[in-house]
């Protein structure tokens, strides 16, 4: 009797899953949207009524459902988001058939959409990700089915805020465990159902499924108190929603209740046929071979073979419920039960032979028991000596598949235990070098850190003490030579205007002009060696007069600023103003460039620099066998500020050095 009810639970809880949340076949639910497109609309508008159409028809109708799906996308193709809405019901309209083509539907909406962050969007990705699982549970994949419901379809759903689609990917998630026999999950899921949709309304298609389910699953588990509570609480909804498959599956569970929880085979058969007359006019295919093979098993409890019998051979014109190899060897074997049980020994004994081909290896002593005892029955009794020596085969057999079954046991044991010992000591080997190899990297990296850190040092002390020196012979220059300097042409033109002197008008004095060219020249070295600007001024005033500094009537230089901020140390200021100064002198004496474009932009604490000039350019394979000292300054400077570099360059295209600076 388990078995009966496992499998009618079993065809019901997969009959609640499939092609999950689709909507109702209702005559005045298709007429409605029909309507709708012959009213004035947007192509969006008519595009998604096209796709609902479609939807609609997939359970009818192949032809037209294609139809009204290609019309839709033929309208979405210019909208990025009915575009990718289109595969879900191509997806929804090779569900049955082809379910290859399905599964790649329903994938092209989620590759779409993953970037898209909508509401809409997790609709439809939760949606299609549901109904995708659901083709993986038809493979038996059921780990990588529940995967997806729990880790993605379910926090989809949840982002999307739909307590009704939440609560049907909770009913699927439960159906999903409920086939895979973890019943305490599927309870659990069930309820959770129930919890999201208790404020719903009275036409909840997914409320009704959740209190079915939930019967069906406490029918199974010997709960029927609970399963009869479920049932009272659905039984409101079925004269709301007509028509719909989930009438026929409340059906079921109540067939169930009545016949394993009630003991009321009559009640149980009258629910069975209600669901299968409504099944089959509205075509729910996965529901009429579950109510056929309850029928069945009522009547052969109640001895009524020939009724049995001749609802197997209608069970057996199912293609749904005979493409399964566990559902055909329990038709075998019920065919067999149901011929001995009418006396008919020859045909339960080709029935039984049929069973056991496709019956599993681990069960092969049974069905040769079984096997025996039917040669028994057929054979007449006179051969009461021959009927002894089978009874004694008989036993032998099971006494020695028995034993063999022990030895086996012991075999494997000791077997199991080995590999596990080879195996942990090939798993400790491994570790250990692996452990040793790490080791080995990690102190070469640990090396090469402590190197890096110690060249960054080097080239801090190196630019620092170089900066120093800079400073001190900028202030010697200035404050001793550019002194004397001073003073000597005061007293030139002391002289020079002195009395006796003649040509006062003529200008001033050549001596005088000379003084006053050297003292220019003093103060462009000591400019360069530590420019005033940079410490009175900024950065960007440094910079600026530095570009102006270095251009000519032949070589214009452009300097662009943005965000730049005044808050930095002086040695940083001084660093970037050198790599500047560098790149800048090396583009005037080699590129040959009628134009430069200095760019300094900042973004919080990084710094970005792109010197930029148009002349002769070159090949950066170049740059491999040769470093100058200029370029060797910039790339010191610019690590030692923890930032990158990058040259672009061609022959005759010029050449873009773009730097990024942490300068925090």
């Amino acid at each position: 009797m388990m078995r009966a009810l496992y499998t009618c639970c079993i065809l019901l809880a997969i009959g609640l899953c499939s092609k999950a949340q689709l909507p109702m076949n209702e005559p005045e639910y298709a007429d409605s949207l029909t309507k709708q497109l012959k009213l004035k609309a947007t192509d969006s508008a008519k595009a998604r009524t096209n796709f609902l159409l479609s939807q609609y028809w997939s359970y009818l109708d192949f032809k037209k459902s294609k139809q009204f799906l290609d019309e839709g996308k033929k309208l979405s193709k210019s909208n990025v988001m009915l575009n990718a809405i289109s595969y879900f019901f191509e997806g929804n309209l090779y569900f049955d058939d082809e379910p290859a083509k399905a599964e790649k539907a329903f994938l092209t909406v989620e590759r779409l959409l993953n970037k898209v962050n909508t509401k809409e969007s997790y609709y439809f990705r939760a949606k299609a990700l549901s109904n995708y699982a659901t083709l993986q549970e038809g493979k038996d994949d059921y780990k990588t089915a529940i995967d997806i419901l729990l880790n993605q379809v379910i926090p989809l759903a949840e982002k999307n805020g739909n307590p009704t689609a939440l609560a049907g990917y909770y009913q699927n998630l439960g159906s999903f465990f409920q086939t895979n026999r973890q019943f305490e999950k599927a309870e659990t899921y069930y309820l959770k159902t129930i919890e999201t949709l208790k404020n719903g309304p009275a036409k909840s298609v997914t409320r009704l499924k959740a209190y079915v389910s939930a019967a069906n699953l406490y029918c199974f588990m010997k709960k029927f108190p609970q399963a009869k509570n479920m049932l009272d609480k659905a039984r409101p909804f079925v004269a709301n929603l007509k028509n719909t498959k989930v009438v026929v599956d409340y059906y079921a569970a109540e067939g169930l209740y009545s016949w394993f929880g009630a003991r009321q085979f009559d009640k149980a058969l009258v629910s069975f046929d209600k669901g299968l007359a409504l099944a089959k006019k509205i075509n729910y295919d996965y529901a009429i071979p579950s109510l056929t093979f309850s029928k069945y098993d009522v009547y052969s409890n109640q001895k009524n073979f020939a009724k049995a019998l001749a609802t197997l051979n209608e069970l057996t014109r199912s293609k749904l419920f005979m493409g399964w190899t566990e559902n055909r060897i329990s038709i075998y074997n019920e065919y067999a039960n149901t011929y001995a049980g009418m006396g008919k020994m020859s045909e339960a004994y080709a029935w039984s032979r049929k069973h056991s081909k496709l019956n599993d290896s681990l069960n092969k002593a049974e069905v040769k028991k079984y096997i025996n005892d039917l040669e028994i029955k057929f054979k007449t009794t006179e051969n009461q000596k021959k009927i002894t020596r089978l009874e004694a085969e008989k036993k032998e057999v099971a006494l020695t598949a028995k034993n063999a079954r022990l030895n086996n046991w012991l075999l494997g044991s000791i077997s199991t235990s080995l590999l596990i010992v080879t195996a942990f000591v090939i798993f400790y080997y491994r570790n250990t070098k692996k452990l040793s190899r790490q080791k080995e990297i990690n102190h070469k990296q640990q090396l090469k850190e402590m190197e890096q850190q110690q060249r960054l040092v080097t080239v801090k002390a190196m630019l620092e003490g170089e900066e120093k020196e800079r400073s001190r012979m900028a202030r010697d220059l200035h404050d001793g030579l550019g002194g004397l300097l001073t003073g000597v042409r005061l007293n030139l033109s002391n002289l020079v205007a002195g009395p006796g002197i003649k040509d006062k008008e003529a200008g001033p004095h050549p001596l005088i002009a000379q003084v006053d060219a050297s003292i220019h020249e003093l103060r462009n070295i000591a400019h360069n060696i530590m420019p005033q600007a940079l410490q009175n001024y900024g950065l960007e005033a440094a910079i600026r007069d530095l570009c102006h500094s270095m251009m000519s009537s032949d070589l214009p230089i452009r300097f662009h600023t943005l965000g730049m901020e005044n808050n930095l140390s002086l040695s940083v200021k001084m660093t970037i103003y050198r790599i500047i100064q560098e790149a800048l002198s090396n583009a005037i004496r080699h590129a040959g460039a009628n134009f430069i474009i200095v760019q300094c932009s900042q973004n919080q604490g990084v710094l970005f620099i792109t010197i930029e000039d148009d002349g002769v350019g070159f090949s950066p394979e170049t740059l491999k066998n040769k470093n100058g000292i200029g370029l060797s300054n910039i790339r010191n400077r610019v690590e030692f500020l923890k930032g990158e570099i990058e040259i672009s360059s061609a022959p005759n295209e010029g050449t873009t050095i773009n730097i990024e600076l942490v300068v925090d």
